[in-house]
């Protein structure tokens, strides 16, 4: 846990890439390791987001799909959001476009149930997707996520990502 957050705060930090996305292939590899147990740390693998951000997504996915996993049996709504919206990031880099949509559509259902802080990824993925075929207005509307939600997404993903999605929006409106 301690190298999955230390990869995480050296790429929130803009590290060099090499070594951001080599203290989280480390953590990956201790929690290989650790077995089960290690996936009990939390309902985020930190490490998992690091390499998918650092370009190297295709060694983040079969990491989510174990969290995917774990959070289905447990049956734990929260964990299924949290690992919906951090897996959709990782196939939308890797360009499983498809794959990416549908974690995207699970997490905005997921957001209609309390966890609308954890619909940004999923509607930047979406936005982009519909850019990708031409719908800038439903890339708007997408994007459209009203005051309430706004006021909560400081200090989160979303503070950083929505900005940059409706910039987007901007360009090819």
């Amino acid at each position: 846990a301690r190298l999955a957050f230390l990869a995480f705060d050296d790429f929130l930090r803009g590290r060099p890439r090499d070594e951001v996305v080599e203290t989280a292939r480390r953590a990956c590899h201790e929690r290989a390791r650790l077995g089960a147990e290690a996936e009990e740390l939390g309902p985020v693998p930190m490490d998992a987001f690091v390499l998918a951000y650092g370009d190297a997504g295709a060694e983040a996915l079969p990491i989510w799909q174990r969290y995917f996993e774990r959070a289905r049996q447990r049956g734990s709504p929260l964990d299924h959001a949290i690992v919906c919206e951090g897996r959709l990031t990782g196939r939308w880099l890797a360009g499983l476009v498809p794959q990416a949509l549908a974690d995207a559509e699970t997490a905005l259902a997921m957001a209609g149930r309390g966890f609308e802080v954890h619909s940004i990824s999923a509607r930047v993925v979406r936005s982009e997707s519909l850019l990708e075929v031409g719908d800038v207005e439903g890339a708007a509307a997408t994007l459209d996520v009203g005051d309430e939600l706004l006021g909560r997404l400081p200090g989160t993903w979303g503070a950083v990502f929505l900005p940059f999605a409706r910039s987007r929006v901007r360009l090819e409106q």
